[in-house]
Formats: structure tokens, sequence, C-alpha cells
């Protein structure tokens, strides 16, 4: 099996994409390791939406394993893989991250769904918490910021509510089973309707809380730090901003993906970097 042919740039951000504005005020060899390590981590997730096959997907995540212990030897083939280890100062970091990221996506396919809210976040955490430190610890001087892991943790869950009419069907539905009960759903029912009139009053609560919890936790993260980690704080507002912003229009995630005006996100990235 070959590498996929359909990705991004290595280290060059979409413009006007989040990721964009939330590296674009770092010196320019961090910002292409934030970039490229990013790119990295969005491509292995959204492998499972990305096959209707799940055959398929578990032969491409196989794949990716194997270019795990390839970049750990400095013999990677992906683009990403070599973009990544030509920036990041330690190769082996990465490549045991990738492989516990590919394991947590493969585990993400056999559907077990989670019971709480809680137990969505720790899904996520045990997916990607090492790759995303990784990244913190290539990226800064300092430690990894908890908070701003976790904020990360959520910005990726706002994603994958976000683009719900294509995530739903892949891998591990993060939607809650307490959740979806309270509002008379099941699993099964919210990845398969076409309706959204049956899916609004689940998205208004679900995009409400995250976008709550989201400003609270930038909230609580000291001025210095929100400077200092800026990748994720600036993500962690846009993907605040966009929440709000698809609660406004009714949550009709099924009809169309909301995003923030560029300028806006430009607006937060300047923000962010000079006052935190």
């Amino acid at each position: 099996m070959t590498a996929p042919t359909d990705d991004p740039a290595p280290g060059i951000a979409v413009a006007g994409s989040d990721l964009h504005y939330a590296t674009l005020y770092y010196p320019p060899a961090t910002r292409r390791l934030l970039i490229c390590g990013e790119q990295l981590r969005v491509t292995v997730c959204d492998i499972p939406s990305g096959c209707s096959d799940r055959g398929v997907a578990h032969l491409k995540l196989t794949w990716w394993r194997d270019e795990a212990d390839r970049m750990r030897h400095g013999d990677a083939r992906h683009p990403l893989s070599l973009a990544l280890l030509d920036t990041a100062p330690n190769a082996v970091l990465f490549a045991d991250a990738l492989l516990e990221l590919v394991d947590g996506v493969t585990a993400g396919l056999q559907e077990r769904p989670e019971t709480t809210a809680a137990g969505v976040m720790d899904n996520l955490a045990a997916r990607q918490d090492r790759f995303l430190r990784a990244l913190f610890e290539a990226s800064t001087p300092s430690t990894a910021d908890e908070a701003c892991i976790g904020l990360l943790h959520m910005v990726e869950l706002a994603r994958w509510l976000r683009d719900y009419r294509n995530q739903r069907r892949g891998g591990q539905f993060l939607i809650d089973a307490e959740t979806l009960t309270s509002h008379g759903l099941d699993q099964a029912r919210a990845r398969e309707t076409l309706d959204g009139t049956t899916l609004e009053p689940l998205m208004r609560t679900v995009f409400a809380h995250l976008a709550a919890t989201l400003e609270s936790a930038i909230g609580g993260i000291s001025r210095a730090a929100r400077t200092r980690h800026r990748f994720a704080i600036v993500q962690a507002r846009i993907a605040a901003r966009a929440l709000t912003l698809t609660l406004e229009d009714g949550c009709r995630v099924l009809e169309h993906r909301i995003d923030v005006m560029p300028v806006e996100k430009l607006y937060l990235a300047w923000r962010t970097r000079w006052f935190g």
C-alpha cells in the first residue's frame, strides 16, 4: 500500500485555516514544526471518516503504524513524516507518539460507545495526548501546560462536531450515550438520520456546553501561559466562536459547516499574541 497523495503540503497551512492563524506569530522553524505535526495528527485522525469500508481504514492505519516504526529509524516515506523529521529535534519522541495515536484511532473503529461526556474526553485524551505533548515539547522551551493540552482535546471534539455530517459514520462516535438518551436518541439513529430537525435539540445542548466549557477553560489560564501557548489558545478561541456561530445558525450540522471569518481569526491571533 502506498502513501496517500491528497494530503496538504507539509509545513504550509491553508490560507484562512485555523492552523494558519494559530501558528501565525511563531518563528518560521517553529511554525513549520507545528503545522507539520498538526497536519499529521489530523491526517491519521480522519482516516475512519474518509473510508466507507472499515477494512480499508484498518489497512491505512496499519500503513501508518509501519510508518511510525520507519520514523524511529529515519526511514520515513510520507511527505508529512519526512517534513516532521526534518524539523523535529527528537524523531523517536514523535515516532512513539504517532504509534500511540494510530493505536488510539484503531481502537475507535470498534465503536465502543462512551457512557458519559467525561468518558468522551478521556477517550480523546487517550488517543492524542502523547502526540500533542510531543508537539509542545518540541516547539516550546517549557514543558506542556496541562490546561492547554486539555484545551486541544476540546478543540478536537469541536472539530468533530462541526464536521458532523462527515465524521458521524467513521470510527468512535463522540457524543456520549447519556446525552443521546436524554434527547430520545441512540447512536445508530444519530449516525444515520438525514433529518436535521431531529438532531437540532441534541446539537444545541452539545454545542452550547462545549462553547461554554472552552470559554471557561481559556479564562482559567494565566495571561503569560496564553501568550506562550498561543497555538492552543488561538485554536480554542476560534473553536468557541465557531460553536457559537453554529448555535446562532440553528445547529444545521447536516446542511453545512459554519466557519469563522478570516479577519476575525486574525484578530483572535493578534489579541492572543499581544494580550494573552
